[in-house]
């Protein structure tokens, strides 16, 4: 990353972070055999991350379809 503040990092790198961080915390508890007070919970955060990702662009689309619908109209206009 060129970003230096954390503050900065995009929701995409930040997400894959948690993610690996999970999948870390898994890979040592099969490996050493302990279970600090539960399972990791990583099936729940995959689907978590989904909808966060997701979420957005779902939600915001119906709104803003027209003015996507308005740029395909004029770069489709030759002249």
């Amino acid at each position: 990353m060129l970003v230096d503040n954390e503050n900065l990092y995009p929701i995409q790198y930040l997400l894959l972070q948690l993610k690996s961080q999970t999948q870390m915390v898994k890979d040592l508890q099969r490996m050493t055999g302990i279970s600090g007070g539960g399972v990791a919970p990583t099936e729940s955060l995959k689907m978590a991350t989904a909808i966060v990702t997701v979420g957005p662009i779902v939600l915001l689309y119906p709104f803003l379809q027209k003015y996507y619908v308005k740029g395909l109209v004029v770069g489709s206009v030759k002249g």
